[in-house]
């Protein structure tokens, strides 16, 4: 059996194959399940343990989709696991990772049936079914991986030149919904301190002159942390209370109010588009240092897979990346077309389990996994990039 982890900062997805077997309940050899347990290395910290436990549940989870006569086979040493993490960037990363693994019911054996991969790998895998080209992932934090120009397979490795950004929310993660929201409230700010008393309100702006997207992000922020903070000035207020809180979930509550703003820039919002598109600017400028490398600039066309809920949810996100990629490379970047992944980042990461050698499996299995794929019943979210 082979099996993949795909962690967010609030839930996993696990998906398990098992060539030619009715694994699941509907007699199809793929199961997919939604586990409420996170394995995000930067939000659970150094607790190993609970990363262990957390682990355990969703494995648990996935093994309520297995049909009867599979649901009370226990893992064996046989099967083949891959976590697909956010922010793997570095050894140490992925020693918490194989902690995790370790620590947990996973039958390991003497050869390794295990790996940990970034989700920018895995994201790169889901896009091209192979590992030529280049992830931009852009969802709370953003980074960009750097696959190879021709083709030919490379295993994951967290060092540079391969992983371009994902330093975080204080020192990077340029394009992300985390740096949107914070460049939004920001701007917010500075209009505070205009002196708008007496003077007539400009275009797209409330009767106090205050961007009318502001009315919505309040609503969004009051439910976040105590109602009571209505004023307009309460912004520090806010977030002195996320920051009381003590843990990391301040950062994905912040990065949780690009939902209202990149739908205000879809449907039109002048305010809410010059902020997308600043965005967009950031990881445009990521793509065009990767774009540099020396390998990749002498050929043709590489193509960018974009994954993350910054471009699955705007198109204006999407399309100003790539606007902003022609600017950076001046004019280069127009030859390297920039698309949605076809499958999320589970995908890639089962497609490593399945593989021999933890990269890419060869084109036949990568057709049997997507002809079982497409028999998935319910969950098509879980596996479609732009699945509703």
């Amino acid at each position: 059996m082979r099996i993949a982890v795909s962690s967010g900062h609030t839930e996993s997805v696990v998906l398990a194959y098992a060539e030619g077997l009715p694994l699941s309940e509907h007699g199809t050899p793929v199961v997919i399940r939604t586990s409420p347990s996170s394995l995000n290395l930067h939000s659970i910290g150094n607790d190993e343990q609970k990363l262990s436990r957390n682990l355990d549940q969703a494995l648990a989870k996935l093994r309520e989709g297995f049909s009867p006569a599979f649901r009370q086979i226990p893992f064996g040493p046989d099967d083949r696991l891959v976590l697909s993490l956010p922010g793997v960037s570095t050894t140490q990363d992925l020693k918490t990772g194989e902690k995790c693994v370790l620590g947990s019911s996973w039958p390991t054996s003497g050869t390794p049936n295990y790996c940990i991969v970034d989700d920018t790998y895995a994201g790169l895998i889901a896009g091209a079914l192979s590992t030529q080209g280049i992830c931009a992932f852009a969802g709370t934090g953003a980074s960009v991986y750097m696959g190879t120009p021709h083709g030919n397979s490379r295993v994951f490795q967290p060092i540079k030149p391969f992983k371009l950004d994902g330093y975080g929310p204080m020192f990077g993660d340029h394009g992300s919904a985390f740096r949107l929201a914070m460049r939004t409230l920001e701007e917010i700010c500075r209009e505070f301190d205009f002196p708008i008393i007496g003077n007539p309100p400009k275009e797209g702006r409330g009767v106090h002159g205050l961007p009318e997207l502001f009315d919505q992000l309040v609503r969004q922020m009051k439910k976040m942390v105590r109602p009571e903070f209505t004023e307009w000035n309460f912004l520090q207020n806010w977030f002195d209370a996320l920051m009381a809180n003590q843990t990391p979930d301040w950062r994905f509550k912040i990065a949780d109010l690009a939902k209202v703003i990149t739908p205000a820039a879809e449907a039109g919002d002048s305010f809410a588009r010059t902020m997308v598109e600043d965005a967009a600017m950031g990881m445009a400028e990521t793509l065009g240092r990767a774009l540099e490398l020396e390998d990749f600039e002498d050929m043709h066309s590489v193509t960018i897979y974009c994954q993350g809920g910054m471009f699955r949810h705007s198109k204006w996100y999407l399309d100003r990346v790539a606007f902003w990629l022609h600017d950076e490379t001046n004019g280069w970047g127009k030859k390297n077309p920039t698309k949605l992944s076809t499958f999320r980042h589970c995908v890639g990461a089962l497609l490593v389990a399945v593989s021999q050698n933890w990269t890419v499996p060869n084109t036949d299995v990568v057709a049997a996994i997507r002809t079982a794929l497409s028999a998935v019943v319910g969950d098509s979210r879980h596996l479609i990039f732009n699945a509703p």
